[in-house]
């Protein structure tokens, strides 16, 4: 099964490194000429090195979104390729995900299951439509975090929040900024990624 989609998702998205390691971009770059192409700045930091415990997080980041394929989808393909057919859909999608996400926080007493904001593979997933799809980035922010950051700024929803900071797209940075940067200040919040807002 996972075959299957790691061709779709080279469709979706040509040689991202967020799906594919470096030894599988280079067996297509070496198959497929057209696709010699590639931005490798995306897994590198401000050295041009990446350490073992971030490959070893990359990786299985990696599987995670091949496995899932969610998160291209949902963000509608490299250059919103399938947001002329599925825009009004991803619209639905971006709301029930934010309405999931608004409800409230449970209590350590009554956890039989993870909240979607806290639970492992929802946030990566999460995190990633934050940093690729603006539409996805303000539903949420304003239908489910706005004035509740501080009570998510632990855990893994922490890789959320850091996200509205590292995103490229200016008006979400700047919705997000003024309730999280004050958790930053405070050290209540890291910024997780290796790329800081400007």
């Amino acid at each position: 099964v996972q075959n299957g989609r790691r061709p779709l998702l080279q469709l979706l998205h040509p040689n991202s490194s967020r799906y594919f390691s470096r030894d599988d971009l280079a067996s297509l770059d070496l198959s497929v000429p057209s696709l010699c192409l590639m931005d490798k700045s995306e897994t590198k930091d401000s050295d041009g090195k990446e350490s073992a415990e971030e490959e070893k997080d990359e990786q299985e980041d990696i599987e995670l979104l091949v496995k899932s394929g969610l998160a291209e989808v949902a963000v509608g393909g490299c250059d919103g390729i399938l947001l002329p057919t599925l825009s009004e859909n991803l619209c639905e999608l971006y709301q029930a995900i934010a309405s999931a996400a608004a409800e409230p926080k449970p209590e350590e007493s009554e956890k039989s299951s993870q909240h979607i904001l806290e639970d492992f593979h929802s946030s990566r997933t999460i995190r990633r439509l934050v940093l690729d799809s603006p539409n996805f980035s303000s539903i949420l922010f304003k239908k489910a975090l706005s004035g509740k950051c501080r009570s998510w700024a632990q855990g893994h929803c922490s890789r959320i929040l850091s996200a509205f900071l590292e995103t490229q797209d200016v008006q979400v940075r700047e919705m997000a900024k003024e309730e999280l940067q004050v958790l930053v200040d405070e050290d209540a919040l890291k910024i997780t990624g290796t790329k800081k807002p400007e």
